[in-house]
């Protein structure tokens, strides 16, 4: 199936149904496709657009159904079609976009992508999306951190969990952190239904095998045309009737002939794709098993989580995934004496169970030529080769291939990769050669050709060059099944020993090597003995044929042997004596941080669970632990919580946990009680961030307790008379009413005159023209319906800052380096409504007095701008105000304030003019895409370089937003 496929992401309320039979008929296919049922709800969908053939959403789901059926090509034509009705409808695009890359279009795919990230840049499928195509290139190392990103924008969607650690199996260097990363995705999955769980209890144990047969299952999503097959059907074809009863869980919408051959030869066969999680693991249970195998791990359309119910006594993970599945519920994983080592413990959270000769068996149980000579024979010289996924192609690995061919003068190098049907896919690669130095005039770059010209076509090649850390495993085995020999670089994991497996079977192990020079020593010297090259081609297939490596009787009689052992010999799983080490302290943080800001609270909670259980005195993990306690409104519960971790923190770590202990207090009604913690926190503090949030602390209590209480002078509004003329863009006539009524609170001073003017958004650009030419206003102050006022004595504040300032704001940037400029580090002063209690506001404070460089202000915030157009006079600014930016919200003001700064006009922002910014008041988004498309194209970002957002200044609570005024205020002469 293809990754990050998009489904429904848009309810319309508006989708066209023009007949009642019709609407009907829609609500069953929506109906069918949330419960899995994808073939009937296919069907249904078809049946519905034949009544409604434009009803976007459905062209979508239809279209996302028939890719999870196979009909791939068929699926564009839908997906097509929704886009040309409607080319903002993000879940087509990014789905459409995958389909071209799917289909060797990788060039129009991205057009797509950087075109959905624009206008979506939180849409975890554009991050998926583009991670795909990053892996078609080869590139595995972006694609694993975009694969990432997608995952924790959709935490506890499996697709996207999987799709990211398979991708790190490619780019993830260290096998520790890989391993870690597992263990990370299985300590922090959603657990199954108590139903299920409390269902496996009688699975926990096995029962008495006197008298009957051992019953295995064996579960996976690729029993068809795919790699699975080589290993799995000769071991199926092996069993031992007499001694095994095998089931068979097929659980794909996708069967072909070798599904039908799978079938047969299976004693119990169960198409289970269409069965729900419930249906499927009572299914399973049903069939009494001792015991279940998982072929699939983390790739495909795997449904590994039910592991945590027990289907079996004896849960294994084998064929079709190298790494360890994270899952301690899974028993035993299959391994071999080459796989296996004192250290494995690290690397894998199943035990691994020894077979005596290999931990696979590969048989393409067909009739496959035998191998002809060396090709360097006929050639004169020799050929060293890779074939499969470029993703395993990395930098370390094209660095070895160039100082084989260094070594090897005359010598030639052959890829062979499907993603090769891509045109930007191959220039990428050269491209990549280039930059590790290869000629690539020595590499001939070719397409797989049909399965078994597949087996022939390693007759082109003298000695397969193995990737690394990820080695190759179906290749490898056609390379050496057609007498190829490889040479390969091990690690200390499954997927990094592979090769050493192979080669220990086939008599070669002193081609399965522990560094980087001697991966280079071992091809250049195997290239020099051309004796060597044939006695391999000669020996390789009889090997195949004669051991459990390549015979299915005999692996299938070695893999009875160890199930009975485990199950017959207690206990069934012995702890290893190591154990998988955590990700870092920082990282689960860091990814609990992310989850909570796309909005998935459960998911959020249970990284921040996983990380105090392996760092109990993670401070910031017991901060993030009280956010489910102030979820419910017990702030004081919260601050008694943070109150016990200060006696076992740190030193360095007490001052952070007394700070949000003290805004919990502030939010409990306890003010007296804030206000000593404050003098507390004086004791603590040792720089200026901290000396900030004392400040803080100290002022929100003495405000709380004295809200009377006058905090500064009176602000000057300049010399001589001012016009001020404040502008609304909004077409709502409420809107306007609701910002008028805000203004209610404002005073405006001798000498000063105001008016205010509604305008519709796509006006203001010609209206600010105007205005600019005409110089008829002094001030000019633009106000979106968002905004509400806080403080009186606003418009002197303004007037004031504009004597040494062009153009005033509440938040601004000294850099615009993305199109969302927020996310990087903010300057400012702005109240917001609080998310963590009804009817209370938040202050966040970003003083640019606290940093010691006094950055230049070069972008600030639209929602509340005020201009000095006699200052600006001097600017020839009339197309600053861009009109194709006009219904992008804020954008438009922003673009023009940037444009001012690069011109030399002088920005502020001001810290004290008590503007709140409700973000309860949506502002139109019905074109902000198309804005924002505009504005990446004058501004050239990337929309697709991956950056963090950086936290900035300090947030308090307060009980009303005029006190919050009056704290920005304090802070100002502080």
């Amino acid at each position: 199936m293809l990754p990050g496929l998009v489904r429904r992401l848009f309810q319309r309320t508006n989708s066209p149904v023009r007949k009642p039979d019709a609407a009907l008929i829609k609500h069953e296919a929506v109906r069918l496709n949330n419960e899995g049922k994808i073939r009937e709800a296919s069907t249904k969908f078809e049946e519905y657009l034949a009544l409604v053939p434009d009803d976007i959403d459905a062209l979508n789901d239809y279209g996302y159904c028939l890719v999870t059926l196979g009909r791939v090509a068929e699926s564009a034509i839908y997906f097509d079609k929704a886009i040309s009705l409607d080319d903002t409808h993000l879940p087509s695009v990014v789905n459409y976009a995958n389909v071209l890359r799917s289909r060797g279009r990788s060039e129009e795919s991205l057009a797509l992508i950087n075109k959905a990230a624009i206008q979506a840049p939180l849409m975890a499928g554009v991050n998926a999306a583009y991670a795909a195509t990053l892996f078609t290139w080869g590139d595995a190392s972006s694609a694993s951190a975009h694969s990432l990103r997608a995952w924790l924008g959709t935490f506890d969607t499996a697709r996207s969990a999987d799709t990211y650690l398979f991708t790190a199996t490619y780019a993830e260097a260290d096998e520790r952190r890989l391993a870690a990363e597992h263990l990370f995705w299985a300590r922090t999955l959603e657990k199954p239904a108590p139903a299920l769980l409390d269902g496996g209890t009688a699975f926990q144990n096995p029962r008495p095998l006197h008298g009957r047969r051992i019953r295995i299952g064996y579960w996976s999503p690729d029993l068809r045309n795919h790699s699975v097959r080589f290993f799995f059907r000769p071991l199926l074809e092996g069993h031992d009737k007499q001694r095994a009863e095998i089931f068979v869980f097929h659980d794909s919408f996708q069967s072909d002939e070798e599904t039908s051959r799978i079938e047969d030869r299976s004693e119990h066969f169960f198409p289970v794709a269409d069965l729900s999680d419930e249906a499927l693991v009572e299914r399973i249970r049903a069939c009494e098993l001792d015991v279940l195998v998982d072929m699939a791990g983390h790739t495909s359309t795997n449904r590994l989580n039910l592991f945590q119910a027990r289907l079996a006594p004896l849960q294994v993970t084998g064929i079709g995934y190298p790494p360890t599945t994270g899952l301690d519920t899974i028993d035993i994983k299959l391994a071999d004496p080459a796989i296996a080592h004192a250290r494995s413990g690290e690397f894998h959270t199943e035990a691994l169970a020894v077979l005596p000769f290999s931990f696979w068996c590969f048989d393409p149980l067909e009739d496959i030529p035998l191998p002809g000579p060396p090709p360097s024979e006929r050639n004169g010289f020799v050929t060293f080769g890779c074939v499969g996924n470029l993703g395993k192609i990395t930098e370390p690995v094209l660095a070895a291939w160039k100082a084989v061919l260094d070594a090897a003068p005359g010598s030639r190098l052959q890829v062979r990769a499907v993603n090769f049907a891509d045109p930007l896919c191959r220039d990428q690669f050269v491209a990549r050669l280039h930059s590790c130095g290869i000629d690539a005039e020595r590499v001939d770059i070719a397409l797989p050709t049909g399965p078994r010209d597949l087996f022939l076509a390693y007759d082109q090649i003298d000695i397969v060059l193995d990737t690394f850390p990820f080695n190759g495993g179906t290749t490898s085995c056609f390379a050496t099944y057609m007498g190829t020999p490889l040479v390969s670089l091990s690690g200390e994991a499954t997927a990094s020993r592979m090769g050493r497996s192979m080669l220990r079977c086939l008599g070669a192990p002193e081609l399965a090597v522990d560094s980087w020079p001697a991966y280079v020593d071992a091809a250049v010297a195997l290239a020099r003995d051309p004796a060597r090259l044939r006695q391999f081609k000669a020996d390789a297939r009889a090997l195949y044929k004669t051991t459990p490596l390549g015979n299915g009787v005999m692996f299938a009689r070695q893999v009875e042997d160890l199930f009975l052992q485990h199950l017959t010999l207690p206990p069934v799983r012995e702890q290893p004596p190591v154990r998988v080490a955590p990700l870092p302290e920082q990282e689960l943080l860091r990814r609990a941080h992310h989850v909570y800001r796309y909005g998935n609270f459960p998911a959020a909670q249970r990284i921040v669970d996983y990380c105090l259980h392996e760092y109990p005195g993670s401070v910031r993990a017991h901060i993030l632990f009280t956010q489910r306690l102030a979820a419910s409104q017990a702030f004081g519960a919260a601050a008694d919580y943070l109150a016990k971790q200060v006696q076992n923190a740190a030193p360095h770590q007490v001052f952070d946990l007394l700070f949000h202990r003290a805004k919990y207090l502030l939010l409990d009604g306890q003010r007296q009680e804030a206000l000593s913690a404050s003098a507390r926190l004086a004791e603590l503090q040792s720089n200026a961030v901290q000396a900030l949030q004392t400040a803080m602390v100290r002022g929100a209590a003495r405000v709380e307790l004295d809200p009377a209480s006058e905090t500064a002078t009176a602000a000057q509004s300049g010399s001589g008379p001012r016009h001020v003329q404040l502008i609304v863009p909004t077409a709502a006539a409420l809107a306007f009413d609701d910002v008028q009524q805000a203004l209610s609170v404002i005073d405006v001073p001798a000498g000063v005159t105001l008016s205010i003017h509604q305008v519709l958004p796509v006006d203001r650009p010609a209206l600010l023209q105007r205005l600019h030419r005409e110089r008829c206003e002094d001030v000019i102050v633009i106000v979106h319906p968002n905004v509400r006022f806080f403080a009186p004595d606003l418009l002197p504040r303004v007037l004031e800052a504009l004597v040494s300032a062009d153009i005033v704001g509440i938040v601004g940037a000294s850099a615009w380096s993305r199109v969302d400029w927020k996310l990087d580090r903010m300057f400012g002063s702005v109240i917001e409504p609080s998310g963590e209690k009804p009817d209370w506001y938040e202050l966040h404070h970003m003083p640019v007095d606290a940093h010691d460089d006094k950055p230049q202000i070069n972008v600030v915030g639209g929602a509340f701008i005020a201009m000095d157009m006699a200052s600006l006079g001097r600017f020839d600014c009339v197309d600053w105000w861009d009109p194709l930016l006009s219904d992008g919200q804020t954008l438009m003001e922003e673009f023009f304030s940037w444009r001012a700064a690069s011109a030399g006009a002088r920005l502020a922002v001001h810290d004290a003019l008590g503007v709140c910014l409700d973000w309860r008041v949506e502002l139109p988004d019905e074109q902000l895409g198309q804005a924002r498309l505009h504005l990446c194209e004058r501004m050239d970002f990337d929309p697709l370089r991956l950056q963090e957002p950086i936290e900035s200044g300090q947030v308090i609570p307060m009980s009303q937003g005029a006190l919050a005024a009056r704290l920005q205020r304090l802070l100002q002469s502080h």
